[in-house]
């Protein structure tokens, strides 16, 4: 049996990308703009349903096009050497690791404390306004908010640092096609990233590419998927404590769950 190349699974692998980052944020805008216009509960969970079956199905196509790269193995990637200059240094990563993970531990608590406290809750509501035709208004909506938030944060790091990331940089024998310099690679793989949340706006363009940014560092950092992962999961999980109209504004609460203007 012919065995496949690693060049024309890696231009499959990053066709995958393109299409899931790239294209379908454009292909799904006239759906944005009917959900800005109109949303409800019931609309919300199908959105909810066809994304994950979407972002699984976009997952499991790359990692079978992965040949011998094993995204989920550790040192998956090779980010070292000169590509790296003194952050090829173990005891240096660790430290900016540590440092990475120090800074979100404390946006961590300060998300676990809106849970319990609705004046922060309060100062947070004008972020999330402009963003309630897709966020979670009840108790239901957040145990599928909750599952939509572990798939993102496996398959959107599967996709981006495991494969785009990687395969920009060539930082894999099983990534011969492009290498650029692990910066523009690391760069131009969270811009992309931030791209495929346009539906968000312009500032959530902005913060979804630093978020990239953040998570690039800590699998370049880690050498492996598992911290962006863990972090990914908890940073959108973790709305549903800082976001809670049934609690905070039950009036309209209720006209998002039985169907109002989406947008602000």
């Amino acid at each position: 049996m012919t065995s496949i190349s690693p060049a024309v699974l890696e231009a499959g692998r990053l066709a995958v990308c393109a299409l899931w980052l790239v294209a379908m944020p454009l292909l799904c805008r006239g759906v944005v703009e009917r959900l800005r216009a109109f949303t409800s509960r019931e609309i919300r969970i199908r959105l909810w349903r066809r994304d994950m079956a979407i972002s699984w199905a976009v997952a499991f196509a790359v990692l079978a096009c992965a040949g011998e790269l094993d995204v989920f193995a550790p040192g998956y990637a090779d980010f070292s050497g000169s590509a790296i200059g003194a952050l090829s240094w173990p005891v240096l990563r660790a430290a900016l690791l540590a440092v990475l993970l120090a800074l979100f531990a404390l946006q961590v608590v300060g998300m676990v404390r809106c849970g319990f406290e609705a004046g922060r809750r309060a100062r947070m509501a004008a972020v999330f306004r402009s963003m309630r035709w897709m966020l979670p208004a009840s108790r239901i909506e957040r145990r599928w908010w909750i599952a939509i938030s572990v798939t993102a944060g496996v398959t959107e790091e599967i996709v981006a640092r495991g494969c785009l990331l990687t395969d920009l940089h060539g930082a894999s024998a099983a990534s011969p096609l492009l290498h650029l310099p692990l910066w523009a690679a690391w760069v131009l793989s969270s811009l992309v990233f931030g791209f495929a949340h346009q539906y968000q706006g312009l500032q959530g363009v902005v913060r979804t590419s630093l978020a990239g940014l953040f998570m690039g560092a800590l699998a370049i950092l880690s050498g492996g998927l598992a911290v962006p992962i863990i972090v990914h999961v908890l940073a959108d999980v973790l709305t549903v404590l800082t976001y809670r109209p049934d609690q905070d504004n039950p009036e309209e609460a209720a006209r998002l769950v039985e169907g109002c203007a989406g947008a602000a």
